[in-house]
């Protein structure tokens, strides 16, 4: 698998060493490369942190049925939808797994601020009344839906490689649509609609967001900028 010495390196050599003037030619996966450009992409700070708390999220009520029973409480005193339930993360950074993650948090994000409102866990709350961390986590969760439709395509038993170059410039546009708007009907569009800015305080579902004031350091977050869009975007293409 290695670049230097996996199979296809080999192969290489091999050709180069031989006396053939046959092409030597190599097929990727197109998952896989997809795969590869996430995993490239989350050694961005900003999003290494951000699967960092989602996976504490996510353990914290996926290791406790008493829990997630209270979860399920929550969501039908307040006449919420069902919670989703949280699954096991894996280490390898595949796009459909962080994509699966961060959207059942998104989906459980009001009963599960309900829940840490009853049982005092102050240490959830301050993480996720955070207005930039959930910008962030939107804008990125549409981007990974962006990335698993476009897999997904690319798994039909009907694409030819005629088709591909069409399919890949459409997700490229797709993309760059991101770094300067919201995706049409996504999260991020979704999460916006419902802010509520009311004398200098920021609202959204009945619950006052924070900003990240103090720093970097203390919240583990900072501001959604243009720049940073565009970074991310760019990274990924």
């Amino acid at each position: 698998m290695g670049h230097l010495n996996g199979l296809c390196a080999k192969l290489i050599e091999e050709r180069r060493l031989s006396e053939s003037d046959l092409p030597l030619i190599s097929i990727w996966c197109i998952a896989h490369r997809i795969n590869l450009a996430w995993k490239s992409v989350c050694k961005i700070d900003v999003i290494a942190k951000l699967i960092t708390v989602c996976r504490k999220i996510s353990t914290y009520f996926r290791r406790s049925g008493n829990r997630t029973n209270k979860l399920l409480n929550a969501a039908e005193s307040q006449r919420f939808a069902k919670p989703l339930r949280y699954s096991k993360y894996f280490e390898v950074r595949w796009a459909e797994f962080t994509f699966h993650l961060f959207s059942v948090v998104l989906r459980n994000w009001r009963t599960s601020i309900h829940y840490f409102q009853t049982e005092n866990l102050n240490v959830f709350l301050n993480r996720w009344l955070l207005y930039d961390r959930i910008y962030l986590l939107t804008f990125l969760t549409d981007l990974l839906g962006i990335l698993k439709s476009y897999q997904k395509l690319c798994q039909s038993n009907h694409i030819s490689m005629i088709d591909l170059i069409q399919i890949k410039q459409k997700l490229l546009d797709e993309l760059r649509k991101c770094e300067l708007s919201a995706l049409e009907g996504g999260w991020e569009e979704h999460f916006l609609a419902n802010v509520v800015y009311c004398e200098g305080s920021i609202n959204f579902f009945g619950h006052t967001l924070t900003m990240s004031t103090t720093g970097r350091r203390l919240t583990g977050s900072t501001p959604l900028t243009i720049f940073k869009r565009k970074h991310i975007v760019n990274s990924l293409i």
